[in-house]
């Protein structure tokens, strides 16, 4: 059916308003997210990323420093958006939640257009935008912050391929000047989605798609131009970033990533009809899916899903050579989604499938579904009544959708909540374990967190990481023969790891045993020198060596995790700073510790350890004011920590601040866990609440 120009106009304002409208349905359906916290991998590529608050963001952002940056990612534009968010609102997370909620739409809105363009029908545009913005299965992308690269990609994904729908048709139409224009457009779109994520490598072949589907009778010179020129700068980009080595590790079938290229492939193709599955069926969400590493092609499992990519994809292909109208549309947005599932399904990921990866591949079954819905919108115009049921309809399956998107939503505002309802889909999937024992290690859980720890080495039994954390729990529990055994088979597991190595010999010390320790952390040191390692595990060895009283070999690692960050300081450079600090203090020398532990305090003005420490020497030294401002800003950051509590309590009970110091002393007895390490705090905060007397002088404290 042809519009004649009056019909193509209302057509086109129809699309323009839904646009509009769209805007606060999706803030009203991700309104309940807006207040969720940081979590997850949002703390490292975020919170304590310092390079985002660089007081410039400048050209180096996009060469060679951008993986850096970007923890090993060249996503520079992802990162620049960040710093945006932290230059306008600080670290408040309400900030970045509300710039992806927004970005989501703009996504949406792009979405329409590039249905509009391909079937220049308003009931397509519409009911696929909707899909899109409504489906629970976007949840992750939306509302997890270190995802924001998917949403990026997508929005100059589906920007790039409408903007090269535009150049192929003002190419055909002989306007040279708007075919000149909108190519700009596509290829510049193009590098905003390479510099938002990689997956935007796959945008050409969603050019190349519509050309075998509309432009098979553009000459071959000009049909081949636009390609030589992106092939030009494709090449930059993988020499640039670095990523050449990696495309020749897929391209070899070398051992990358977490596994094998070909076990990954086998894997991936089992898996397959989770990204079917999890669009549809919001019950299915969650952070971590539990998908199995298979190492043959002989499996059903691999069949199967081999299969239904195949056949997806030999239908599609069909619909877009040799179908008219809405099946070729349909085809070319169905290919679009197998060919932007390319780069997760080939290249081995350390997590094989996460729904936030796939938002621009859903962008293909978003608009293929709105084709369908527009295609019976159209079959429906001669009969009476039946256009007021399929609005029924699609209003019906609009509330479910955004009823399930609301309801998932909570799931990313709490840490325990997110890792419970991963356990609870993915229960034999040792991280999913592993994390949720971190969280409840994280509230003073140890029980909980022992629990989980040991579930999932029953999954994986050679999970030294999770020994690691038992060890760890058990030490910092003063259980030291339970922590020895846990990181004794820790160091078996990973023989050339530094921090479980460095975390054994500080237990041997805690146990007595001076010679172990001694060989445990001389070990740690030459782990450290026989490979590289990253800064934090030298940052693990260190504190150690700290804690076993060894200062001059501890100083001498958080001098070398300076030297390491020398060109771009972390959260790393704040913790060596802190050491040393904390190595200072040991020595009776407070005016150095306050020192460095400023110096950390400007790398990561919310590193409470810091903070703590400083408000510590500041009590000792009798500089009861500055401590009271210290300690009170602890509990800005983390109303939870709880010796701050006790300590701010004693300031204000010399202060003759009798009430605040009771609110203090409740809150402290409130949170602090039971057991000999603060019975002795716990035995006086509960005697002050229930006299009511006044101490003279705040002599110590919590340390």
């Amino acid at each position: 059916m042809i519009l004649d120009p009056p019909q193509r106009r209302a057509e086109q304002k129809r699309v323009l308003a839904t646009v509009v409208l769209v805007l606060p349905l999706v803030l009203a359906i991700y309104a309940n997210g807006l207040r969720g916290p940081f979590q997850f991998d949002d703390r490292h590529a975020i919170v304590e990323n310092t390079a985002l608050r660089a007081a410039v963001v400048d050209s180096t952002w996009w060469g060679p420093r951008a993986g850096t940056i970007g923890a090993g990612h060249y996503r520079p534009l992802t990162f620049v958006t960040y710093a945006m968010n932290i230059r306008l609102g600080g670290l408040d997370p309400f900030g970045f939640h509300l710039a992806n909620v927004v970005l989501h739409w703009a996504s949406t809105a792009a979405v329409m257009w590039l249905l509009w363009l391909l079937l220049g029908r308003a009931a397509s545009a519409v009911a696929g935008g909707l899909v899109f913005a409504v489906t629970p299965a976007n949840s992750e992308a939306v509302n997890y912050l270190a995802a924001r690269s998917s949403l990026l990609v997508g929005l100059w994904g589906a920007v790039a391929v409408a903007s090269f729908v535009l150049f192929r048709r003002s190419q055909a139409a002989g306007r040279r000047r708007a075919a000149l224009a909108a190519g700009a457009g596509a290829v510049t779109a193009l590098g905003l989605g390479l510099a938002s994520k990689e997956t935007a490598v796959t945008i050409p072949l969603a050019w190349i798609l519509y050309d075998v589907g509309w432009s098979r009778a553009v000459p071959r010179r000009a049909l081949f131009l636009p390609y030589a020129v992106v092939g030009a700068l494709g090449a930059g980009y993988f020499a640039t970033t670095g990523y050449a080595r990696t495309l020749w590790a897929v391209l070899s079938g070398a051992p990358t990533g977490d596994r094998n290229v070909w076990v990954n492939l086998w894997s991936q193709l089992a898996a397959f009809p989770l990204h079917v599955v999890t669009f549809g069926w919001p019950f299915s969400l969650t952070v971590l899916h539990d998908v199995p590493v298979l190492d043959s092609p002989w499996r059903p499992a691999v069949f199967a899903g081999a299969g239904l990519a195949l056949a997806g994809f030999a239908m599609a292909l069909r619909w877009l050579v040799r179908g008219q109208d809405a099946r070729k549309a349909a085809g070319f947005l169905l290919l679009w989604w197998l060919v932007a599932l390319v780069p997760a399904v080939v290249y081995p990921l350390h997590v094989m499938f996460q729904e936030h990866r796939d938002y621009l591949p859903w962008m293909g079954l978003a608009g293929a579904t709105g084709v369908a819905a527009g295609a019976i919108w159209d079959g429906a115009a001669r009969r009476p009544g039946a256009r007021w049921a399929l609005v029924s309809v699609g209003l019906v399956a609009l509330a479910l959708s955004s009823a399930a998107t609301i309801a998932r939503n909570p799931v990313w505002t709490d840490e325990l909540r997110l890792w419970t309802d991963a356990v609870a889909k993915s229960p034999a999937h040792p991280v999913v374990r592993l994390n949720l024992g971190n969280e409840y290690a994280r509230r003073g859980d140890g029980n909980r967190a022992l629990s989980e720890y040991q579930e999932a080495i029953r999954l994986q039994p050679d999970y030294g990481l999770a020994y690691h954390n038992i060890g760890l729990l058990h030490a910092g529990r003063g259980e030291y023969v339970e922590a020895r055994t846990a990181l004794e088979q820790a160091v078996a597991l990973t023989p050339d790891a530094a921090e479980p190595l460095a975390a054994l010999g500080t237990v041997y010390d805690k146990l007595g045993d001076a010679a172990r320790a001694e060989a445990a952390l001389t070990a740690a040191g030459a782990a450290l020198q026989r490979r590289p390692h990253p800064p934090a595990a030298r940052l693990a060895v260190a504190d150690a060596l700290a804690k076993s009283a060894r200062p001059g070999e501890a100083a001498a690692h958080y001098q070398a995790v300076l030297a390491q960050e020398r060109s771009q300081p972390s959260f790393l450079s704040a913790k060596a700073y802190l050491g040393l600090g904390y190595l200072a203090e040991r020595a009776g020398r407070p005016d150095e510790a306050l020192a460095a532990y400023a110096k950390a305090l400007e790398i990561n003005p919310r590193l409470n350890d810091a903070l703590f420490n400083s408000a510590n020497v500041l009590l000792a030294a009798g500089r009861y004011p500055e401590a009271t401002a210290a300690y009170e800003r602890v509990l800005s950051n983390t109303p939870s920590f709880f010796p701050a509590r006790f300590n701010l309590g004693r300031l204000y009970e010399r202060d003759g601040r009798r009430s605040e110091a009771d609110r203090e002393y409740q809150a402290f007895l409130r949170d602090a866990p039971p057991g000999p390490a603060y019975a002795a705090a716990r035995e006086y905060a509960a005697s002050r609440v229930a006299s009511g007397s006044r101490l003279n002088e705040p002599s110590g404290g919590v340390p």
